[in-house]
């Protein structure tokens, strides 16, 4: 199904370095997604485009176009998982695992890195927790032009005919910081145990650890209620949601919206901050709302879990 302008629609298609190579192997003619993501997978149409995107090396490598209906199949094609909800492809352009189009390298065109909380934020990475997504097209164009324009090199495209091996994976921060015994226990050039070589790491904290952190800890900060709006909104932008903390009277605290072209839809954040952990009813909230969204949806918080939710 196309978009009323006549174009196809575009949708997020998440691939690792094995999984993209393992697709190549079999020429790109099909795609997969979880069986969870099934109903989602069913709304994709002959001639919509897979925007593909390579994670933990946060690039865009390639363009397929589906050619058929979405079917259920077990078949063994990706060694991690079967990813039963299926869509024929094509590819319209695919290139090599390190050779993609670095996200960041869109920031300034791209909507996912509107309203950071600060330039550093990672909050751009909740547009990429899973697929299929819908992929608006402002932002379609701009991944689009950036991978023909990185097509053009040849050298960058991926030949299905001499596919390389993956890349080794790379160790996670918390594993840095204590290796294990099979490393140490490796050699460099000269035969010296690497063990008295290796610095030791210090694991960082993730962001999303800090900021549930912040979360829980500004929910009992009664005497600052802007702590709480704050963490809340900071919690929703990392999520991937454009946030607007408006605590005005009679107002919402937080406004959240979910940029998803067609299928957006906003959230309205109630932050209530309490000592005891225990908060009253939600006051009614009146929310002019300009998007296309079918409905707002209200949570509010307390310093523990969501104690309402509601549609209105």
């Amino acid at each position: 199904m196309s978009e009323a302008g006549g174009g196809p629609r575009f949708w997020l298609d998440l691939f690792t370095e094995e999984t993209w190579l393992e697709a190549a192997e079999h020429g790109f003619e099909v795609t997969g997604f979880t069986q969870g993501r099934w109903t989602t997978v069913q709304r994709i149409h002959v001639d919509d485009v897979l925007v593909c995107y390579l994670t933990r090396r946060s690039t865009y490598v390639g363009l397929l176009s589906v050619t058929g209906d979405a079917y259920l199949d077990d078949s063994k094609i990706w060694s991690s998982q079967v990813f039963p909800s299926r869509l024929p492809v094509k590819p319209l352009l695919v290139l090599r695992p390190d050779s993609g189009v670095p996200v960041r390298s869109l920031a300034d065109d791209l909507s996912y890195f509107r309203n950071l909380p600060h330039p550093t934020s990672n909050a751009w990475t909740g547009y990429f927790r899973g697929s299929p997504a819908s992929i608006s097209q402002e932002d379609a164009v701009v991944i689009r032009t950036a991978l023909q324009n990185a097509a053009a090199d040849a050298s960058r495209l991926l030949d299905v005919h001499h596919i390389p091996k993956p890349t080794q994976r790379r160790q996670r921060k918390r594993q840095l910081a204590a290796p294990s015994e099979s490393v140490l226990t490796k050699r460099n050039e000269n035969e010296q145990p690497l063990a008295n070589s290796l610095t030791t790491v210090r694991a960082l904290e993730p962001e999303d650890e800090v900021l549930a952190r912040r979360v829980i800890e500004a929910a009992s900060a009664s005497e600052d209620a802007a702590l709480f709006e704050t963490a809340l909104a900071d919690a929703f932008t990392y999520l991937g949601f454009r946030t607007e903390r408006r605590s005005g009277p009679g107002d919402t605290d937080v406004l959240a919206v979910a940029p998803l072209g067609e299928d957006a839809y906003g959230v309205v954040i109630d932050g209530k901050a309490s000592r005891q952990g225990r908060v009253g009813k939600p006051r009614s909230i009146g929310i002019p709302w300009s998007g296309t969204s079918n409905g707002m949806t209200l949570i509010t918080f307390s310093s523990s879990l969501p104690v309402s939710l509601a549609e209105s």
